[in-house]
């Protein structure tokens, strides 16, 4: 985590250890992005929550893409030029209900 380029953060609620921890074991230095439907975690404002960004609006370091994490993500593949893959990927994972397999 040390060496990381980029943290990308993706729907939760960062309520549960140890995972809860990881978006501060990056260094301060890295770019981190939060994919989520509310801000959680030391991704929130400085408001009597100590944060180890103090100055969430100020270091450009944080972004926070509020909404649905899989259309943001959707989103992300499109400016990327990845929606092919995207889907080659959704498709070939996709669960078959118990009922289908029939």
């Amino acid at each position: 985590m040390k060496k990381a380029d980029l943290l990308l953060v993706m729907g939760t609620s960062l309520m549960v250890g140890p995972v809860n921890m990881i978006p501060d074991m990056v260094p301060k230095s890295c770019p981190r992005v939060l994919l989520n439907r509310e801000l959680v975690g030391s991704f929130l404002k400085r408001g009597g929550v100590q944060t180890r960004r103090k100055n969430y609006d100020k270091t450009g370091k944080d972004t926070f893409c509020a909404g649905d994490c899989d259309e943001n993500i959707r989103i992300l593949c499109n400016l990327l030029d990845w929606e092919e893959e995207l889907d080659e990927l959704n498709s070939s994972t996709r669960l078959i209900p118990p009922k289908a397999r029939k």
